[in-house]
C-alpha cells in the first residue's frame, strides 16, 4: 500500500506552513486522498515531521 506524503516548505517571511499545511488538508478532503505525513525542512530536524491532529 502507498503512503501520500505532503511536503511543505516556505522560502519568505509571508508563507507559512499552517496556511499550507490548510490548503493541503482541503485539497485531501476534496480528492478523497489520505495524507499519512507531513514534511517540513525548514523546521529543525527533530521537528520536522508534524503530527497529524487538527489545531
Amino acid at each position: 500500500m502507498s503512503k501520500t506524503v505532503a511536503y511543505i516548505r516556505t522560502s519568505t517571511d509571508k508563507q507559512y506552513i499552517k496556511n499550507q499545511r490548510h490548503e493541503i488538508l482541503k485539497y485531501e478532503n476534496h480528492e478523497g486522498m489520505h495524507i499519512g505525513e507531513f514534511i517540513c525542512p525548514n523546521l529543525c530536524p527533530k521537528f520536522s515531521k508534524l503530527e497529524l491532529t487538527d489545531d
